[in-house]
């Protein structure tokens, strides 16, 4: 095997794409999310390659999603490129490191470490606020990258000051999601309320105890348990947004049976174009 560090042009890129042979499928989604980066002048170089298994343009066998985004966008990007490689059957099978892994790692404290994956969901929900998305599974593609959202997320002020509060909810297991407990918490920061009520909806959640039929707890409780049942996936992002449905009834002192839908609620006082100021998006 050989190597170098080189500048990829887009017809450099697309001349390589079309040589490339046998690869898994292409994600168009992964490519707009890659081609963003790089118009956006924010492609970093990190060491991942661009592999052939012949000369340099003969046989790629990784790094089909870059080359597309690319083309895709116009933009040159700096790459390490790998030629040469005779077995390549162990590339690209193993986990991709998530933003949640970077925490852990990154965060050089238990306050973090302790509850990445809430914090990695909390924040994907807040993003799906702030862009008012509606689909289920969507990746939110914004300006952050990988890097980006790991540092916002360290140095986030809010984020500190509720994660003490929030670590009555961070448990496995419970009714009520840890992420989406984080999530709520998160969004009434930016807002005028005072969170001791925001509390008492997540133990009325969490815990269950004496809700009355109408109470907002409840019909969100009743959501949450009855997807469960009927092996229904609810991602981190419904949930929030069910439970913004509940919430805003809650607040409101309103009464709330069932909940249908979700996505229409925002949190008083904190509409998403004001989530998006704050992200800087």
């Amino acid at each position: 095997m050989k190597s170098i560090e080189m500048v990829i042009h887009p017809n450099s890129a697309k001349v390589w794409l079309e040589r490339k042979g046998t690869n898994r499928k292409l994600s168009d989604r992964i490519v707009a999310k890659y081609a963003q980066d790089m118009t956006n002048g924010c492609w970093e170089i990190n060491g991942e390659s661009i592999k052939f298994s012949g000369d340099v343009g003969d046989g790629l066998v990784d790094g089909q999603h870059r080359l597309a985004a690319c083309v895709l966008s116009g933009k040159p990007f700096t790459s390490l490129v790998v030629w040469g490689i005779t077995d390549f059957k162990e590339i690209d099978i193993g986990k991709s490191r998530s933003i949640a892994d970077a925490i852990q790692i990154f965060s050089n404290g238990a306050s973090f470490g302790n509850c990445a994956f809430a914090i990695d969901g909390a924040f994907a929900s807040l993003l799906s606020y702030a862009m008012e998305s509606k689909q289920r599974f969507a990746i939110i593609v914004t300006p952050f990258t990988h890097n980006q959202r790991v540092e916002f997320i360290l140095k986030n002020q809010e984020l500190k000051q509720i994660l003490p509060e929030a670590q009555q909810y961070l448990v496995r297991g419970s009714t009520l999601r840890p992420a989406t407990a984080l999530a709520l918490l998160w969004v009434a920061s930016f807002s005028s309320y005072d969170r001791t009520e925001v509390h008492e909806f997540l133990q009325a959640v969490r815990d269950g105890v004496d809700l009355r039929r109408g109470h907002p707890a409840l019909a969100y409780r009743n959501f949450l348990l009855g997807s469960a049942l009927r092996k229904r996936i609810i991602t981190n992002k419904e949930s929030f947004r069910a439970a913004l449905s509940a919430i805003v009834h809650c607040l409101d002192g309103t009464d709330l049976k069932t909940i249908q839908t979700a996505g229409e609620p925002k949190f008083p006082g904190v509409p998403p174009s004001y989530i998006r100021e704050k992200l800087g998006i």
